[in-house]
């Protein structure tokens, strides 16, 4: 991946980092997510030059979307016969989001030992979740190739954004593009991650959201 995502370092007032929060130019920080008090692990990359120029060049009945449960070994394939099967006609660009893509699914499954997963290619053009609230899981790995990323709260106003949710006023962060996080769930209270979609409606602007989940019941619904 290499070619596709160069190493690079965020200056520190673009994304300040809290003690609960891991962050490192380096794929290896997601493993860090399983830590005691980590909420998120934030692998900060930046891709090539020709894969944000085709990816900015796509108009929204493009993007492509998917949805299916697989075994991480068997992910790649599926995720490139989706692509395939979709809407998106820049061949370089399926062989290059469906390698990136299936790369991530090994990512997860590493971090969190998943023997199956619940892979998400969203399109998305309104606020999705726009809610403020922790993901009713372990954990979940979320990027975002098009459009801004998600938004989460420090765990010291998580409780008030929870109450005030569109009234909230404090400090939020979010996710750069392209950027990869591994975010806690409220399985475990102490990791969960409050956390809600950026707001885009009416912008005009439009997102292409990628999402890995361990399968829970009922489905979980987008960030």
């Amino acid at each position: 991946m290499s070619t596709l995502f160069k190493r690079y370092q965020l200056a520190g007032a673009s994304l300040p980092i809290s003690s609960d929060v891991y962050a490192s130019d380096l794929p290896s920080v997601l493993r860090r997510w399983s830590e005691p008090g980590c909420r998120l692990a934030l692998w900060q990359r930046q891709p090539a030059p020709d894969l944000v120029r085709r990816l900015d060049a796509l108009a929204f009945e493009a993007l492509p979307t998917g949805r299916f449960v697989s075994t991480p070994e068997d992910a790649g394939r599926k995720l490139n016969a989706c692509l395939l099967a979709g809407p998106l006609s820049d061949a370089k660009l399926i062989t290059t989001l469906s390698h990136d893509m299936a790369h991530l699914v090994t990512l997860f499954a590493g971090a969190t030992s998943a023997n199956e997963v619940e892979v998400r290619i969203e399109a998305v053009r309104d606020d999705a979740c726009r809610k403020f609230h922790a993901d009713v899981t372990l954990g979940r790995l979320v990027t975002t190739y098009v459009g801004p990323g998600t938004v989460w709260v420090p765990a010291e106003n998580a409780t008030d954004a929870l109450s005030l949710q569109d009234d909230y006023a404090g400090p939020l962060q979010q996710m750069p593009r392209f950027s990869v996080g591994i975010m806690g769930g409220s399985e475990t209270a102490e990791k969960a991650l409050v956390h809600r979609s950026p707001r885009i409606a009416g912008t005009g602007a439009f997102r292409l959201f990628f999402c890995v989940d361990r399968p829970i019941r009922p489905r979980a619904t987008l960030h």
